[in-house]
């Protein structure tokens, strides 16, 4: 029996029996479609990966850290700088004793003069407090108070004082500042007015606040009983 030419073996009629097509048959289409889809499926395996890494690393992490944490954020300086400012200035507004702290300037603050009254063998119940807007006359916290139990004298409550040559009118802050000491002092100072027959001396002398002043000894009313006694008075900021 014979082998037709390209055909398969030979049936039982003797006609060939066809081949079927396989991967590499005429047409070629079966190797494409399983190449594409091997490809297609290497592609959503790597963007599934890569998917899957992005929501691994931005995901939180629900574990508080146990490490030290970061410092805060530091305030802006500006705003820093505004709220001192207003905190210290609401601070010092609220400081009942702020008005009476002693400024330090050389301008002067009072010029006058000044009226001591005068009690006979004790010293007087009033005096004069300088540190307010004016001179006042007053029995607590004053500055200067007359005394008579031997002669007249004037009582410096601060118990600083140094006294200074010339003339309270010619007197300049920082020449009594030189005068005066910082030094504690022990008590009021008692400061005799007479000088051999009349009236005189000029004293530097600190307030009860602070305050840098001078004054000279004007007169007193006649002997032997004078009721007060009369001062120039220069007083600096």
């Amino acid at each position: 029996m014979t082998q037709g030419a390209g055909d398969g073996q030979p049936g039982a009629g003797g006609a060939p029996v066809p081949i079927p097509p396989g991967p590499s048959g005429p047409s070629g289409e079966e190797p494409h479609r399983i190449r594409n889809g091997v490809i297609a499926a290497a592609v959503i395996g790597a963007l599934g990966a890569v998917t899957a890494a992005l929501i691994g690393f931005f995901k939180p992490d629900p574990t508080p850290t146990s490490g030290p944490q970061p410092p805060p954020t530091a305030e802006p300086s500006s705003t820093r700088s505004r709220s001192d400012e207003s905190s210290s200035d609401s601070t010092t507004s609220g400081d009942p004793t702020a008005s009476k702290r002693p400024s330090t300037s050389a301008k002067e603050r009072w010029r006058g003069p000044v009226t001591l009254p005068l009690s006979l063998n004790v010293p007087s119940q009033e005096g004069i407090e300088l540190d307010t807007a004016k001179p006042v006359r007053a029995g607590v916290d004053d500055d200067l108070r007359g005394d008579y139990q031997t002669s007249p004298k004037i009582v410096v409550l601060s118990g600083h004082a140094a006294e200074i040559p010339g003339d309270a009118d010619g007197l300049t802050r920082s020449a009594c500042e030189k005068r005066l000491t910082s030094s504690v002092p022990k008590g009021p100072v008692w400061i005799d007015a007479l000088r051999g027959n009349g009236m005189g001396g000029t004293y530097c002398f600190n307030t009860t606040e602070g305050r840098v002043a001078a004054f000279s000894i004007v007169s007193a009313d006649p002997m032997p009983l004078p009721q007060s006694i009369t001062l120039k008075v220069v007083l600096w900021g």
